[in-house]
């Protein structure tokens, strides 16, 4: 599998599956790393349901997701903190891997291929200016002479 291309216009292009399996590692990097936070939490409270690090992660899982079953929920207010952040953090990953999902199935166009197609005609029109300036300056030194 290629991770990336760069184009005709010079813009490298990362590949789809590429990009989710990045957005599923931040995401249960980002699990991983918070349920020991959130079970020590939850650990100081009397009435916590959270007592192992495998209960944290199934919570910010299912927070994550938004399907929160609702077995484990945080009763401690950094808890309670930990699996907010979760939850936001979740779904804008994941919007970002259903977008990139979308994208492979979808044929529209994205504004950054226009954005390509207008450095190119930039491209041609600098140019285009360069040949007038050169044009310019010998107009110029033929009345000098």
């Amino acid at each position: 599998m290629k991770i990336s291309k760069i184009d005709d216009y010079g813009v490298r292009e990362y590949s789809p599956i590429f990009k989710i399996l990045i957005g599923f590692v931040i995401l249960y990097t980002y699990i991983l790393i918070m349920s020991y936070p959130l079970m020590v939490a939850e650990g100081n409270s009397a009435t916590a349901n959270i007592k192992t690090y495998r209960d944290a992660f199934w919570l910010l899982q299912m927070a994550a997701s938004t399907i929160g079953f609702g077995d484990f929920y945080p009763t401690s207010e950094v808890g309670r903190l930990i699996v907010v952040s979760t939850f936001y953090v979740g779904v804008g990953i994941a919007g970002f891997i259903g977008g990139t999902i979308a994208s492979i199935f979808t044929s529209f166009t994205e504004t950054s291929i226009k954005n390509r197609e207008l450095k190119k005609q930039n491209s041609q029109i600098l140019e285009e200016i360069k040949k007038l300036n050169k044009k310019e300056e010998k107009i110029k030194w033929k009345k000098l002479s």
